[in-house]
């Protein structure tokens, strides 16, 4: 089982169900149902992530960081760009005819081109936005709150600047910069071997883990203030258990040296997997 887990992150399938996923939570949260953006949403992080993984990937940072990973996508890298074209050219085809959802849907590949590609000029200290501390887990966390809680909403015909939507943006965004930077954490060794300062080589490993505790319970608080106050419904009181969850996972980093390859790839990288699966049972009885 662990084997093929691990194949389905590789292949960034996972990654995929995982954005399906937090797009079907932010339905339940909101008490909509929207099951064509939660699919686009799995296609358009299919394809950015193998976009990133196999068009765009730094090999020397990424053979240091997760060996077993780079030479999966080496063997399988153009069946796997195949697969993710097709996905996104019908993510495309849904799409057309509503420009606003459109926009939505390459929200993330519009995201992934300014994080990844070197477009600052020349004589500025960093040619990408990934290379600048900090900014790296804002983007990819905001990219991830936006379109996973925007493009349901917009499905649903609720209003984008509803305070519910931007409530729930904001949740995922938080939820996202604690994965992405705790994937620094993995990648620490070869980050520094890249010359890249993430938040974990600047805060430290400790100082980094600490931070994160306190996002992952500033979440659960601000989780029940929506429900305190209407903005989201019965699904929040089923999530709040998920902040043990995630402090979970953040006590595996105990050290540099720590092996978190698994951890990272199929257990962060798939958090909204287990919460949608957390989530479905009572969904389906009624009780949210």
């Amino acid at each position: 089982m662990r084997q093929v887990l691990c194949r389905l992150a590789y292949s960034n399938l996972w990654i995929a169900f995982n954005a399906a996923g937090q797009a079907y939570v932010n339905c339940l949260l909101l008490k909509i149902s929207a099951p064509t953006a939660c699919w686009l949403c799995g296609l358009s992080m299919f394809f950015v992530y193998t976009f990133a993984k196999t068009v765009r990937f730094d090999p020397q940072a990424d053979m240091a960081n997760d060996p077993e990973r780079m030479e999966f996508l080496m063997r399988w890298r153009w069946p796997l760009v195949a697969t993710a074209s097709l996905g996104f050219l019908h993510g495309l085809c849904l799409t057309r005819a509503d420009g606003p959802r459109a926009l939505l849907f390459t929200f993330a590949l519009l995201g992934a081109v300014l994080y990844d590609v070197k477009w600052l000029p020349r004589g500025f200290r960093y040619r990408r936005l990934k290379d600048i501390t900090g900014v790296k887990s804002l983007v990819v966390a905001i990219i991830w709150g936006v379109q996973t809680a925007a493009l349901p909403a917009s499905d649903a015909g609720l209003d984008l600047l509803d305070p519910a939507v931007l409530a729930l943006i904001l949740y995922g965004s938080l939820s996202m910069f604690i994965n992405t930077v705790y994937f620094d954490i993995g990648d620490m060794k070869g980050d520094r071997l890249e010359g890249v300062i993430t938040l974990p080589l600047h805060w430290g490993l400790r100082g980094t883990v600490q931070r994160l505790h306190l996002v992952n319970l500033l979440m659960a608080l601000w989780l029940a203030l929506l429900w305190r106050w209407g903005l989201v419904g019965q699904a929040a009181l089923w999530l709040s258990p998920m902040v043990a969850f995630v402090w979970l996972f953040l006590r595996q980093a105990r050290n540099e040296d720590s092996d978190l390859g698994f951890w990272c790839d199929v257990i962060v990288d798939g958090t909204y997997v287990f919460f949608a699966l957390w989530l479905a049972l009572p969904a389906l009885l009624g009780w949210i």
